[in-house]
Parts: C-alpha cells; structure tokens; sequence
C-alpha cells in the first residue's frame, strides 16, 4: 500500500489474520439513504452479509445515533462525550483497535463507502 498515513489504513489479508484480536472492534459503517434521508443499511446490507463479528455503527442517518440529538442540523457532530459514550456502547475504549468497513451496496445514490470518512 502506498499511502503517507498507511499505519492507518489495512488491507483485508492483515483483517482476517486479526479478527479474533481481543482489541479489535471492527465497526461497519456502510450508508444506504431512503428518499427520507433514514440509512436502511442495516436491513439491506449488514443483516444480509457482514465480517464476523462487526458491529453496524449507522453514521448516515439524519439524526440517528452518530448525530447530536440537540443539534440545530441533521448530522451535526455529537458532542465529546456523546461520542464517547456511543463507542463505549459500542465497546470501543483507548485501547481498542478500531478499524471501519462499509459495503458499495449498489449504484443507488448515497449507497457507497463514503461514510467511513465520516465516522474516521
């Protein structure tokens, strides 16, 4: 891999050498918005066919889970400690080992992997 930062970046090979890592949390972030902007990547895609033991972290859903519920826009930031707690749940901690995967689950608008940037 050629990439300036690539100790933050891994390929699939390093992933199935590591999937029982007891640090690992590997947090799917695939993003397929209905036309009402609500991300049913969960039922179309995650629920259908994931990594073993991956975890669906929806990050494109207007106002869902990686959204501040108080904020004044949908996807506005979460607050520190809203994302903290919300990786906590998710059970990621200062010493997990987080890596984000997301499907291209088709041609469909907002249906690619751009979310990982998102939740990066």
């Amino acid at each position: 891999m050629s990439y300036k930062n690539d100790d933050f970046l891994v390929e699939t090979d390093w992933l199935d050498a590591h999937l029982q890592d007891a640090d690992l949390r590997l947090l799917e972030v695939t993003g397929v918005l209905s036309p009402g902007r609500q991300n049913i990547a969960k039922e179309t895609c995650f629920d259908r066919h994931h990594i073993p033991g991956a975890v669906f972290l929806d990050v494109a859903s207007h106002g869902g889970v990686f959204s501040d519920p108080n904020g004044e826009f949908p996807l506005t930031w979460l607050t520190p400690a809203q994302f903290e707690g919300l990786m906590g749940n998710l059970g990621v901690d200062n010493g997990s080992h987080v890596v984000l995967c997301a499907s291209t689950a088709g041609q469909r608008l907002y249906s690619c992997a751009m979310w990982s940037t998102r939740a990066w």
